[in-house]
């Protein structure tokens, strides 16, 4: 399973607008960047290039060590925790099982 994700790309300035490129999100699919368990205190980043993402380490790695990768801070609100879910399949930070928010309408997934 691979994810599409949110991704700024800089576009060239159509005729019609200012000389200025513009910055616009686009989603896109990144096979196996979504096997990276998630940490929060990752040990790779990611470098987006026009034609790919690179996935580097952020201090040095052991061999056999697993890389682990930062999907978001758990206090970071730029993906509401319901939409984070259906991206990724967890909420930072959350530890009670899905199903029991779910049964209790969690505020995390209703609005209620």
């Amino acid at each position: 399973l691979s994810r599409s994700f949110a991704e700024e790309v800089e576009s060239s300035p159509s005729s019609s607008s200012s000389d200025q490129s513009v910055i616009e999100v686009e989603n896109v699919l990144l096979p196996l960047i979504d096997v990276l368990q998630h940490s929060n205190v990752p040990n790779t980043y990611l470098e987006s290039y026009d034609e790919c993402v690179l996935v580097r380490a952020a201090r040095d790695v052991e061999e056999g060590e697993e890389l682990f990768h930062q999907y978001r801070e758990e206090d970071d609100d730029v993906i509401p925790p319901h939409k984070f879910f259906t991206r990724y399949g967890f909420v930072p930070g959350v530890r009670i099982p899905v199903e029991e928010l779910l049964r209790g309408r969690s505020r995390l997934f209703f609005d209620d």
